[in-house]
């Protein structure tokens, strides 16, 4: 992998947990490698993108979830008394 690949991908995945320092990290990486802002602000868009994915679709399992006693057979979760957590 190159390494301008490398850094819009750590841009991305940092932006998508949070991560300040590592965002100042990777931005600093990024302008010593010339990426230009537009290149930034996509990988930027796309992690706000996969992020919002996963908020919606973990929203949907609990919905699905808080309908109806969920339980996966043969799992931790089996019986009454029985919890993952």
């Amino acid at each position: 992998m190159d390494d301008r690949t490398r850094i819009l991908i750590s841009l991305s995945v940092s932006k998508a947990v949070n991560c300040i320092p590592c965002l100042e990290h990777y931005l600093s990486r990024a302008r010593g490698l010339d990426l230009s802002n537009e290149d930034i602000h996509e990988a930027f868009d796309l992690a706000g993108k996969v992020r919002n994915g996963a908020y919606v679709a973990t929203k949907t399992s609990l919905d699905k979830m808080m309908e109806k006693d969920v339980q996966t057979p043969g799992s931790c979760c089996d019986g009454p008394d029985r919890s993952c957590c």
